[in-house]
């Protein structure tokens, strides 16, 4: 997604649209969202969800009154004669970390050890590869995938070190948190990072056995430096058009408060000196009953 301290508020929401255009037009097959994709609330998510041909992936968040998941609880993709299944994470308080919480009250995240032990024995009988997606960080998605059977290659975003914009809560139990440095001893699962802002992109290849298993596997990471050309179609989507776009959109929001302004004055001038004092205590002792609560 693109840089909140860029965008917010004003072109937050075009921007994310912008993102999910780009991602579509890169032939994205699914995406497992962190806190930051609910910046925007629920609904403009689902709306989201409505216009991408790729899926969101949501394994372990679901509705608080259904138990459904929000997104997708698991995807299936046949890339030749292998059939891949892709399932999505999030940490355990991945939606403490919403500003506004009123947005995402309805939903629950559940534990995802829990979930993946549950959920990848199924997924298993359907597929032949299984790729973990997860916004835990590395540290905590490499304990996880040791502590759950059956995933092939785990993704692993967000951060693990303090000093990042929010630390995230384990990914499982406490019983299999990872050792400081990134990895698991006996692990057998390849944990590859997604890189910030995409500025790498990640390769892995596996071969797989006549019993399905990773017979042999190969991974390097590409580093998108300054001589790497920006592709025509993605730079038309995310040019100079969105950030005119932005721009709009904050000049209507300017005008809009202007004109709240100056009818806001119109009425105050209307009130009596004495009007005005009741209506400032009032606001006053409203505050003050809200700080309480």
């Amino acid at each position: 997604m693109f840089l909140t301290r860029i965008f917010a508020p004003d072109g937050l929401a075009i921007a994310a649209e912008t993102g999910f255009k780009a991602m579509d037009k890169m032939g994205y097959d699914a995406m497992s969202p962190g806190w930051k994709e609910f910046s925007l609330g629920t609904e403009f998510l689902k709306k989201a969800m409505e216009d991408l041909s790729f899926s969101l992936i949501t394994s372990n968040l679901v509705h608080r009154d259904s138990g459904i998941s929000f997104g997708r609880e698991y995807v299936i993709k046949k890339t030749g004669d292998v059939r891949v299944g892709i399932a999505g994470v999030m940490a355990l308080n991945a939606l403490e970390n919403v500003t506004d919480r009123e947005s995402v009250k309805g939903l629950k995240v559940l534990d995802p050890e829990d979930v993946l032990k549950r959920m990848i024995p199924e997924l298993r009988k359907k597929a032949d590869f299984i790729v973990l997606l997860s916004q835990c960080g590395f540290e905590a998605t490499t304990a996880l995938v040791n502590a759950v059977d059956g995933i092939d290659l785990a993704v692993a975003g967000g951060r693990d070190k303090a000093g990042a914009p929010v630390a995230p809560a384990p990914c499982g139990s406490e019983s299999v948190q990872a050792a400081p440095g990134g990895a698991v001893d006996g692990a057998a699962v390849s944990v590859v990072k997604a890189p910030f802002l995409g500025t790498k992109l990640g390769y892995f290849q596996a071969t797989l056995d006549d019993a399905g298993k990773v017979a042999r596997s190969a991974k390097k990471v590409i580093y998108l430096g300054s001589g790497v050309s920006l592709d025509p179609e993605i730079a038309a989507i995310t040019g100079d058009e969105m950030h005119k776009k932005v721009r709009e959109e904050r000049k209507i929001r300017a005008e809009k408060r202007e004109k709240e302004i100056i009818q806001e004055a119109k009425e105050l001038w209307k009130l009596s000196p004495e009007e005005y004092m009741r209506m400032q205590l009032k606001e006053q002792a409203e505050s003050m009953k809200g700080k309480k609560k």
